[in-house]
């Protein structure tokens, strides 16, 4: 996992998806993991919804891995 995964770009994020130089599911560990330890992360966010996240990121791997991208994000 990288920390340097939060400062790229949706863009930049979704070809390193499609091209498999990172794992959807992990970035989003990351982004969560960010999320949870960030001091001010009561007032930032209502609600965060981990689980759906995570799915969603599952299901973005296996769009990757079949070739298949929803668009340029």
């Amino acid at each position: 996992m990288s920390d340097t995964w939060l400062w790229m770009t949706a863009a930049d994020l979704g070809r390193a998806f499609e091209a498999g130089e990172i794992d959807p599911r992990e970035a989003t560990e990351v982004y969560l993991s960010a999320i949870e330890s960030h001091p001010q992360a009561p007032g930032i966010y209502a609600r965060v919804t981990a689980d759906r996240a995570r799915a969603e990121a599952d299901a973005a791997a296996a769009r990757a891995r079949a070739g298949l991208r929803r668009g340029p994000l």
